[in-house]
């Protein structure tokens, strides 16, 4: 009788201990993001791949945001899980270097630099340079420097040099502006990122 008591009590407290059917059913439902992007079946395989790698200690919206980017661009389903692939790779990556803990917006920036071919090295100069929470705007910059044609190498030392040199949030900001604003106006895209770095050191260091 008291064998068969203990028994009782022990299979109750493994029931208690272990996620229902339904629970571990609903970690991999689509959220509204996902279902309001992508068919069903999209939807889910989506938000099965993200649960995974969020096992893995990559933050899940991020991932998401990225999965709702490339359907807003019109990426196919089967491009958006490539890059999902790819981008968490990304963000472990920035995680490594920067450390855990970090908001989303920090690793986003970085994994969005390493994205678009900004070398590990410069993430790594970056961060000699700057606190984690103060590297988004660097990396954004470089990032954007880079898509607009000026050469990664180049892009990662006018920022580096501006950070050496003091730069505030705003001289990186002026700077971006003015490559735009020389690149749409016919300049190529290093001689415009040239001019534009030159001109803003030259305010710095007068």
């Amino acid at each position: 009788m008291r064998l068969a008591l203990r028994h009782t009590r022990l299979l109750f407290a493994l029931a208690l201990l272990a996620p229902s059917a339904g629970a571990q059913r609903a970690s991999s439902e689509p959220g509204s993001q996902l279902t309001a992007n992508f068919d069903g079946a999209s939807a889910r395989t989506i938000q099965q791949l993200v649960d995974s790698l969020a096992a893995t200690g990559v933050p899940s919206q991020i991932l998401i945001d990225k999965a709702v980017e490339g359907a807003r661009k019109g990426a196919p389903p089967e491009r958006v899980l490539s890059v999902i692939r790819s981008y968490a790779g990304h963000i472990r990556t920035a995680q490594t270097i920067l450390g855990s803990g970090m908001r989303n917006d920090v690793y986003q920036a970085a994994a969005n630099a390493l994205l678009a071919g900004v070398s590990v090295k410069v993430l790594h100069d970056l961060h000699a340079l700057r606190p984690p929470p103060k590297l988004v705007l660097p990396l954004v910059v470089v990032t954007d420097l880079t898509l607009r044609g000026v050469p990664e190498d180049s892009a990662a030392v006018y920022v580096t040099r501006l950070l050496a040199a003091d730069a505030r949030d705003s001289d990186l900001a002026e700077l971006q502006q003015s490559v735009a604003q020389g690149i749409i106006a016919g300049t190529r895209p290093a001689v415009a990122a040239s001019s534009a770095a030159q001109q803003t050191l030259r305010r710095l260091n007068p």
